[in-house]
């Protein structure tokens, strides 16, 4: 999250977090979902979603823009 300038959160669920940021060179704004991973299970669930996510596209969809591993027990997933 080095790109974002600030991390204001927003909703909190069983599984994570989903923060408002604003990429700091663009000031483009995006929500980042932080998700809990403590379980190998729980990561490949995730790993499988972004899979998915990154195959549709369709203007009624969110559309994923990053995701990646923070080595904290969780991964990360920028959103539209």
């Amino acid at each position: 999250m080095r790109n974002a300038t600030q991390r204001v959160p927003g909703c909190r669920g069983k599984f994570g977090t989903v923060y408002r940021c604003e990429e700091k060179k663009t000031g483009r704004v995006f929500a980042a979902k932080f998700i809990l991973t403590q379980r190998a299970e729980d990561r490949a669930d995730v790993e499988r979603e972004v899979e998915i996510m990154r195959s549709l596209q369709h203007p009624r969809l969110l559309q994923l823009y990053d995701a990646f591993d923070d080595s904290k027990k969780q991964m990360i997933l920028i959103l539209e």
